[in-house]
């Protein structure tokens, strides 16, 4: 018992200078870095470029989706689209599970998902028929399926809707990756374009994002520290409270 009371003050002791050391250098080195970030901040007309650059990237971005959306009625069915493209139109929803409009949503979310993945040709998307329907798959994934309402609300057999559908989805898919690949050349292009345009605003705004990042990195370290420096304080004081006698 002896040994163990002062092993722990020597421990105690040692652990304090290091919180203390630790916390004069993050002090040391927080000021200089917040002093920087004036330094390297955009100015005004940086800013303007910024913002400039920001709506150019907004139009390249911008999707293909048409200014006012496709809205179906139960009579005309409602759409199912890729891209915000209408590809065709649901008019019967399968009885007991969904409505028509919350069918062609949950083929428009799954043609969303396959349209994006880059390894899936066009000629996975197929149609297999039997007797009484026709299941649209893309690879293994079942996109829709073909049934007996859909061909009394058309008034066409299972298989050749299917087969239109197929089509369809083929020429928006294909359209779909084309657009994509439209926007990304133009992105390179504008990318290209930088070092003669806004190289230095750009420069700024990475210098400043990560200052940034770095000053609140070390002002939660500084915190976290101060925090245990002052508890290595308190923690003896209570220590030796509790093992105080009781009078």
């Amino acid at each position: 018992m002896g040994f163990w009371v002062p092993w722990r003050v020597w421990v105690g002791r040692w652990f304090r200078y290091w919180l203390l050391g630790l916390a004069m250098v993050l002090v040391v080195i927080v000021p200089p870095a917040l002093a920087t970030r004036d330094l390297t901040a955009p100015t005004s007309e940086n800013a303007g470029v910024e913002r400039a650059e920001g709506e150019r990237f907004g139009g390249e971005n911008a999707s293909s989706v048409p200014s006012q959306a496709v809205v179906g009625n139960v009579v005309d069915g409602f759409p199912v689209t890729l891209d915000g493209e209408p590809l065709f139109y649901v008019k019967r929803g399968v009885d007991g599970v969904t409505t028509a409009e919350e069918r062609a949503g949950i083929i428009t979310q799954r043609l969303g998902a396959i349209a994006a993945a880059p390894d899936l040709s066009r000629d996975e998307i197929r149609a297999e028929s039997n007797a009484t329907q026709t299941v649209v798959l893309a690879g293994d994934t079942v996109l829709f399926t073909v049934r007996q309402d859909d061909v009394a609300a058309y008034g066409v057999s299972h298989p050749v809707l299917a087969a239109d559908a197929v089509e369809r989805i083929r020429q928006g898919v294909i359209e779909y990756r084309d657009r994509r690949s439209l926007r990304r050349s133009d992105r390179r292009d504008l990318f290209n374009q930088l070092p003669e345009s806004i190289q230095p605003a750009l420069n700024g705004i990475l210098q400043t994002a990560a200052i940034e990042a770095m000053q609140s990195t070390l002002l939660v370290i500084l915190a976290l520290c101060l925090l245990c420096l002052g508890l290595s304080f308190l923690l003896p004081k209570t220590v030796k409270t509790l093992e105080a006698p009781i009078e």
